[in-house]
């Protein structure tokens, strides 16, 4: 998915917003990264990087603060927000990819699993529903790395409305931080580790926080040292693989707020962080929706072939080739017709992001 960033986002508190955005590699750069570290984790949980399902906390953090941008822009230029044009490219983005990957799943999936239901197990996966059977039946089971595109797609569901409340206040900072810190603790007292990792309310709080990010930003009221962001890539890379999936609480946490001072130091720094923005994390970047939906039942089928890294090569292989064939025809399809609707008030750098 390519990604843009508005460019009041990198202006100064003195400086007036500007309408105009600017696309951000090293965005793309550090969603690479994310999908790695979760295909890290899910070739062998046992293995070197019983962590790296830390990378879908980063995706959270990502993925509300651009959504903010997009929708606060669109408000501002327009005065209001298209719910209609906002869900449908949601949908023409997201859907298609999804509904191909689930087909061939329930197609393929029996010859592994015979007399599974996996047609059940696809149609709450469909429905963005996969997050809620978790908590209360344990499934589905092959396709469970869905949880995170219902937590994704319920939090796209809620947030427009939401945002025309809280950006009428002066300080909407001081609601949305009230509702992280509260989820965060909410996360602390839960008994059930199962409800405390994949729970849409004590899991959603990095989407809470990437809104969050976005107003402080705006507002100039953060700029982070590369410095900074360079000491916390040492400690995510600690916590890719030391971070405990059992005890989630304090390492959602902590990626939460490395991911938002990355992010935050590479839009309020251009250029800092260069390395994000080179050519092959860049274009895993832009491939990461279809290496997400196709890692997950390749790592579960290829357990047991060999070694942690003959697992990861055969699993990473795999769901390259096949997300290369999804961005290039499915998805390509979806970005033609979205390219075709675009929002009022948006440049196309926004309709793409």
């Amino acid at each position: 998915m390519s990604v843009a960033y508005p460019s009041p986002s990198v202006t100064t508190a003195s400086e007036p917003p500007s309408s105009a955005r600017r696309y951000v590699p090293e965005l793309d750069g550090l969603r690479a990264i994310a999908v790695l570290l979760v295909i890290l984790f899910h070739s062998n949980p046992d293995g070197p990087f019983e962590g790296g399902w830390i990378g879908c906390d980063i995706f959270f953090v990502l993925s509300a603060f651009l959504i903010t941008s997009i929708l606060v822009e669109e408000r501002e230029k327009t005065g209001r927000i298209r719910y209609g044009q906002f869900y449908w490219r949601r949908c023409i983005r997201l859907f298609p990819a999804l509904i191909v990957f689930l087909a061939a799943y329930v197609a393929v999936a029996p010859i592994f699993l015979p007399g599974y239901p996996h047609l059940r197990d696809a149609l709450i996966a469909g429905f963005y529903l996969s997050n809620f059977a978790i908590v209360i039946a344990h499934i589905p089971v092959m396709i469970t790395h869905t949880w995170s595109l219902a937590a994704e797609e319920q939090f796209y569901l809620i947030w427009p409305a939401t945002l025309i409340l809280i950006a009428r206040v002066k300080r909407p900072v001081l609601i949305l931080g009230a509702v992280w810190l509260g989820l965060t603790v909410l996360r602390f007292t839960t008994d059930d580790w199962v409800a405390r990792y994949y729970g849409p309310a004590t899991h959603g709080t990095g989407l809470v926080l990437g809104a969050i990010l976005y107003f402080l930003v705006r507002e100039g009221r953060l700029s982070i040292r590369p410095i900074h962001a360079a000491a916390a890539f040492g400690l995510l890379a600690a916590l890719s693989m030391y971070a405990q999936i059992g005890a989630p609480e304090l390492a959602i946490t902590v990626t939460e707020l490395i991911a938002a001072l990355i992010i935050g130091a590479i839009v309020s720094n251009p250029g800092s962080m260069r390395f994000l923005a080179t050519r092959y994390l860049v274009g895993l970047g832009k491939i990461s929706y279809g290496l997400y939906l196709w890692h997950y039942p390749i790592s579960r089928i290829v357990r047991g072939v060999g070694s942690y890294w003959a697992e990861f090569t055969l699993t990473f292989s795999l769901s390259l080739a096949l997300a290369c064939l999804s961005y290039f025809t499915v998805e390509s399809w979806g970005r033609r017709l979205r390219g075709s609707i675009k929002p009022t008030g948006l440049s196309t750098a926004q309709a793409v992001a």
